[in-house]
């Protein structure tokens, strides 16, 4: 079994706290307050909070702190421009090299079809259900095996999870998500890569709609800025 590090573990407790909005958008960070709760030194929670900024999900501002970084339409359009980027070349590259079996897909379809079965309104629930949703996406993704793009992905991905839990929060489980991975899987292994790659662009279009009608409920309820 992998042991996780210190600033690892650091990283993905408050990562995951973004994502759910317990740290809300626009929130100062309390390092302070996060080293006596992590029962660390503050090197390890910096270290935490750079990768945390690297992923877009803080902000360091001189003489002012660390925050949480808004969310916004720009921000979220900007996302899914890597996202639609990275994905349709991933699948080109399917295509390409003629690979028409594809376990770890299958696996990813599998998990996130039963975990939509028991999943509820629950922080950590939710939290697994959209990574297994996501895991679709980031498989597809890692079929590259380049892991200078991969790990470009998993900066935008690590962003992307607010929305993605936004819109789980406020719809609920993603069904229609999930059958797209399920046809786009069935297309692949057909062989069909081209109709595939068309399902796969529409499906990225129909998501990032979905969630900006969420994103623009959430930013009328909660009266937020949308300005990144």
């Amino acid at each position: 079994m992998k042991i996780k590090g210190l600033r690892q573990t650091i990283t993905e407790h408050i990562r995951a706290q973004i994502i759910s909005g317990e740290l809300a958008p626009g929130q100062r960070l309390n390092e302070a307050g996060l080293s006596e709760m992590f029962e660390v030194s503050r090197s390890p929670l910096r270290e935490a909070l750079l990768v945390l900024e690297r992923e877009d999900l803080v902000v360091s501002i001189p003489r002012k702190g660390t925050y949480v970084t808004l969310l916004s339409e720009e921000n979220m359009r900007m996302i899914y421009q890597v996202v639609e980027m990275v994905e349709l070349y991933a699948l080109d590259q399917l295509r390409i090299k003629k690979i028409d079996h594809f376990p770890e897909l299958t696996a990813a379809v599998d998990n996130c079809s039963l975990s939509d079965i028991h999943v509820t309104k629950g922080s950590d629930d939710l939290l697994e259900h959209r990574k297994l949703l996501a895991s679709f996406h980031s498989k597809l993704v890692e079929s590259l095996k380049n892991p200078q793009i991969i790990q470009f992905y998993k900066r935008a991905s690590a962003n992307l999870a607010r929305y993605q839990y936004l819109q789980l929060s406020f719809k609920g489980s993603g069904r229609g998500m999930i059958q797209d991975h399920k046809k786009i899987l069935g297309l692949l292994r057909e062989g069909a890569y081209e109709e595939a790659r068309r399902l796969l662009k529409d499906h990225i279009e129909k998501s990032f709609q979905y969630k900006l009608s969420v994103l623009k409920q959430y930013l009328e309820k909660t009266g937020r800025e949308t300005a990144a």
